[in-house]
């Protein structure tokens, strides 16, 4: 089957929620995106693992935010494009470069803002909290570490989804619409939830080894960045797959889409997991992590790092 979608070295993350859908349709849906973070949780490894896991239920609901009381009216229009990342836009665009010189200000520099709003920044966002998580490790403020360790899996989990990383995201080049909510909610919603959990962590517990290596001895925001960069492209490399076993007939036989989903969301959680790690390594933390389970309250919306400014 011929395509519009070009595989990329680079690729990393995006669709946008578009006005076009039926409905508004986001990666993996609740459930989804609870069961990745849940899952990063107990495949932690560093000497903040049992702090992650003593608040993994509080990570799966932070998980949400970003598709809940991020998109609140007033704000709703500043925190949509951070969902996506039409790499093949970017690409086009002639941006790519070296991965660690495509920055939020190089890129608006030379397109504006606009082309960030229409094409997405989710790449950025990850930056950006993960730059905030090490701060807060570093100042031991326990709360906002779990605020922003459970926001930053949201958009690592939008990165793991493949029609959140080209600008066909609804099965445009087949025509046939409706695979994005089919792929992230509707089928994720008939698996059992303990079930599908565990099988996340299995399939997480494979792919983390490989992951760490990939730091190439990177430490800190790079690696991070360059771990988001390798999920996105794999993700992008999968789209056509995903695309192709779609019928929207609602008579398919979905046992292929069935084979993506759930080692999706378990690269999702490795990658997540290995990014946890690699803040705590570089704020320097080894103890002092409380032994229990916080209160803590739903993160406050903040704007993209570095992009009100440059408006």
């Amino acid at each position: 089957m011929q395509r519009r979608v070009a595989t990329s070295v680079f690729a990393i993350a995006g669709v946008m929620i578009s006005a076009s859908l039926s409905s508004p349709c986001f990666a993996w849906g609740s459930k989804g995106h609870f069961i990745v973070n849940e899952a990063a949780a107990e495949l932690t490894s560093s000497p903040a693992a049992e702090f992650f896991k003593d608040n993994k239920q509080t990570l799966g609901k932070f998980a949400n935010t970003p598709d809940g009381l991020w998109k609140r009216p007033g704000v709703y229009e500043k925190e949509r494009g951070t969902h996506f990342f039409h790499w093949d836009i970017y690409k086009k665009a002639n941006l790519l470069g070296s991965f660690d010189e495509l920055t939020l200000s190089s890129v608006i520099n030379k397109k504006g803002m606009a082309f960030v709003d229409e094409n997405g920044s989710a790449m950025f966002r990850v930056a950006g909290i993960y730059r905030r998580l090490v701060t807060a490790l570093q100042k031991k403020k326990w709360e906002e570490s779990i605020q922003m360790a459970g926001v930053l899996g949201h958009y690592i989990g939008d990165i793991a989804q493949p029609m959140h990383v080209s600008s066909d995201y609804d099965g445009q080049s087949i025509k046939r619409p409706g695979v994005h909510k089919y792929f992230e909610s509707t089928l994720v919603e008939t698996v059992p939830h303990d079930r599908l959990t565990g099988e996340v962590i299995d399939d997480g517990e494979k792919r983390k080894p490989g992951l760490v290596r990939r730091r190439n001895g990177r430490p800190g925001e790079g690696a991070a960045k360059g771990l988001a960069m390798h999920e996105g492209e794999v993700s992008f490399g999968e789209l056509a797959g995903v695309l192709d076993h779609f019928d929207g007939s609602g008579s398919q036989d979905d046992r292929g889409l069935k084979n993506y989903f759930a080692p999706r969301m378990g690269f999702a959680a490795a990658v997540l997991a290995a990014i946890w790690d690699m803040a705590v390594e570089e704020s320097g933390a080894t103890s002092g992590f409380p032994m229990k389970a916080l209160e803590v309250e739903e993160p406050k919306w903040f704007p993209l790092d570095g992009a009100v400014a440059s408006r």
